[in-house]
């Protein structure tokens, strides 16, 4: 482009910058963005290289200005914000690290031993109601009893398994610590 192309082009910004500015803020909705783009064409006029004479270099200014204001906020709405990336960083880890799923592992064993440990009609009881959903009624039914009885039984055992369970843990370290026990 030449040197009078280009002064065709940048003499209306400096001439009536006030002028593009306003029509740009109503256009773009802000000020400082229209100010940002404006700004932007001024400094790429001086670098474009056009083939052909514009021949209305207002709205051509106009036009890039809009552009750049275009491709700017399409730019900006790819980004995120710095509240969306904290909100991304804050998401807690769900996975279970090794020291709770091996507590997790203990506590099992220890239910499941616990249970063994039951009466067989007070355990037979407990998983039909607390596991399989069972009424009470069905239960007294089922085993020859009232329904007292069968609450009685449950209760006495969800009371032994919380005995066991709140019972300090000892695990032994060394193989012979395992045979003594």
């Amino acid at each position: 482009m030449s040197d009078a192309s280009r002064r065709n082009l940048r003499n209306p910004i400096r001439d009536r910058y006030d002028y593009f500015v306003s029509r740009l803020s109503y256009r773009l909705g802000s000020r400082d963005l229209a100010d940002e783009a404006l700004h932007d064409a001024f400094v790429r006029l001086d670098r474009a290289e056009l083939a052909v004479e514009i021949k209305q270099p207002s709205s051509y200014v106009l036009r890039m200005a809009m552009n750049i204001a275009a491709n700017r906020r399409r730019r900006e709405t790819r980004m995120l914000s710095m509240e969306e990336v904290e909100a991304i960083l804050d998401i807690p880890d769900d996975a279970v690290d090794p020291a709770a799923a091996a507590e997790q592992h203990f506590n099992r064993k220890a239910v499941a031993a616990a249970m063994a440990r039951l009466p067989e009609r007070r355990r037979t009881m407990l998983v039909a109601m607390w596991l399989d959903e069972v009424p009470s009624a069905e239960l007294a039914t089922r085993h020859g009893v009232s329904v007292r009885t069968v609450q009685h039984e449950v209760r006495l055992a969800l009371e032994q398994l919380r005995e066991e369970m709140a019972a300090p843990k000892v695990i032994p370290l060394r193989e012979s610590d395992r045979r003594m026990s």
